[in-house]
């Protein structure tokens, strides 16, 4: 019966991803930057995490297609989801800028960190998040890098080309 209340949470949490993403008020980055804030107080602040959110003025001036906007949300979610489960992080910095190459995300964690490097199709946080996250990267022909090595915490960027 737990697992299937857990799982039960967990599609609602997925449509209400979706539906965020689809709404055509959503579609301003302002609107993003407002969402990103309420998933790292939810998922970071309900763990004990101290986190720090700058985001770049020129980041307001970014447009999102759907697809994209949908794409760059959910893997931001999944990393902080991984670092509410896994990774026993005290602090996390999260970076949104634009540069000349496009938008930049960077999120680092002081935590227990993983050997990013075991062999192909074991995920060290023991699912499918490291996947899914470089599948929406190349949907979204962006760059994603992973680094970590255990005791060093993570650190995770995501650049994608905008307009």
């Amino acid at each position: 019966v737990d697992k299937i209340g857990e799982t039960a949470r967990l599609v609602m949490d997925s449509m209400s991803d979706i539906v965020w993403a689809i709404n055509p008020e959503n579609d301003s980055m302002d609107q993003i930057i407002v969402r990103m804030r309420d998933v790292a107080n939810d998922l970071l602040g309900s763990q004990d995490i101290a986190f720090y959110q700058t985001i770049d003025d020129a980041v307001a001036t970014v447009h999102l297609p759907l697809e994209k906007r949908r794409d760059f949300f959910l893997i931001y979610k999944e990393a902080l989801t991984n670092i509410a489960k896994y990774a026993q992080a005290h602090q996390v910095w999260i970076r949104l800028q634009r540069n000349e190459l496009g938008l930049v995300l960077n999120i680092h964690d002081d935590g227990v960190g993983f050997d990013p490097h075991q062999s192909a199709g074991q995920d060290p946080l023991g699912g499918n998040g490291l996947k899914n996250m470089r599948v929406r990267a190349e949907k979204l022909g962006g760059m994603f890098t992973i680094q970590s090595a255990p005791g060093q915490g993570t650190r995770l960027t995501l650049q994608i080309s905008v307009t």
